[in-house]
């Protein structure tokens, strides 16, 4: 049993995240991948480092040393928000309070 999950490790705890983040696994968007750059080395573009340093410069600088780093999940999250930006800009701009 340890040598399957060993082998499919992997691809049992993608599933298991999309599923706990409440995808429907019958979707046919269940297996798409997420939101990502093509870029080789995201964090290696000047573009990329700033906008980085704009949204999760302090959490980026308070974890640079911590066992575990954080800055692969804040890519996904900057990700997220370059392409909802025109919907996040719309909501700014709707809602007192927002920007």
């Amino acid at each position: 049993m340890i040598d399957v999950y060993r082998h499919f490790a992997t691809t049992g705890d993608h599933c298991l995240g999309r599923i706990l983040a409440c995808l429907l696994p019958n979707s046919p968007g269940f297996a798409a991948l997420p939101r990502h750059f093509h870029i080789l080395n995201p964090l290696g573009n000047e573009h990329v480092k700033k906008g980085m340093q704009m949204l999760h410069g302090p959490v980026l600088v308070s974890h640079k040393e911590a066992p575990n780093n954080h800055a692969p999940m804040l890519l996904r999250c900057f990700t997220g928000v370059i392409c909802d930006m025109d919907k996040l800009i719309d909501t700014m701009l709707k809602i007192l309070g927002h920007g």
